[in-house]
């Protein structure tokens, strides 16, 4: 019967072996279990249940979600933990460097999730069409003139 744990590691210890195997196994196109999470799991020497459940969405493994997301993804979630911060921030803090941190995490926002963060202030609809035809904009700002 294998062990849940077999190299005794954590998070203070380090990264469990086994994460090395199955995302070489599970991602390498040579592999005989290329891109069958449950099988390469499995040789991995993960037991039967984590086998089973590893790649599901609503328990996916942090490791194999820090792995798998894109550069953008993982500067988005940066953005997001500065935000959460922010939040609690110490009122010793240096405010210099707060204040350029809080612009990186704004900036990244704006440009990597602006669909969830960002201020809209084009003139057109989400797709790129016109929300107004062009004599209708001018008559619009010559009114607020």
């Amino acid at each position: 019967m294998a062990t849940s744990n077999p190299y005794k590691v954590n998070q203070y210890t380090g990264p469990d072996p086994r994460q090395a195997l199955f995302i070489n196994y599970y991602f390498t196109k040579e592999s005989e279990t290329f891109a069958n999470a449950y099988q390469s799991a499995k040789k991995a020497g993960y037991e039967e249940e984590y086998c089973q459940s590893i790649t599901a969405p609503s328990n996916k493994p942090k490791w194999l979600v820090e792995y798998t997301r894109t550069r953008e993804e993982y500067l988005v979630t940066k953005a997001e933990e500065n935000m959460k911060e922010f939040l609690n921030i110490d009122e010793k803090a240096d405010i210099g460097l707060v204040r350029v941190k809080a612009d990186l995490t704004k900036f990244t926002l704006d440009r990597l999730a602006k669909d969830r963060y960002a201020e809209r202030k084009e003139l057109t609809d989400k797709n790129g069409g016109r929300l107004f035809e062009e004599q209708q904009a001018k008559d619009i700002i010559k009114a607020l003139e």
